[in-house]
């Protein structure tokens, strides 16, 4: 099934390189449980083969990360205390492969 260009789970006819490629996407940084202080925090992305995009909680916008090394990056500097949800994608042929980690702002 696919919504607006991203893939999920269980997606009939995507190939192997596709499913590769989404099990090992995923944001290194900030840590499963991490508690992120308010201003300035670099996310670290892994496992994009190209293009690399990032949203946070309630934005409709991607923004495009940077490059370094095997990584993507990200400054992000969140000024809202709670929860926040982060979501990253990488092209994978015409289709967005997507991976989220929730994390809280103190």
């Amino acid at each position: 099934m696919t919504k607006h260009g991203l893939l999920s789970t269980g997606v009939p006819g995507l190939n192997n390189f596709g499913e590769e490629i989404k099990s090992k996407l995923q944001v290194d940084y900030p840590k499963v449980g991490e508690l992120v202080a308010r201003g300035h925090y670099a996310v670290r992305i892994s496992g994009c083969q190209g293009d690399c995009q990032i949203a946070f909680t309630g934005a409709t916008d991607w923004q495009n990360c940077r490059r370094d090394g095997a990584y993507h990056w990200f400054d992000w500097n969140p000024t809202e205390t709670g929860a926040h949800r982060i979501s990253v994608r990488t092209r994978v042929e015409n289709n967005w492969v997507k991976f989220d980690r929730n994390c809280r702002v103190k």
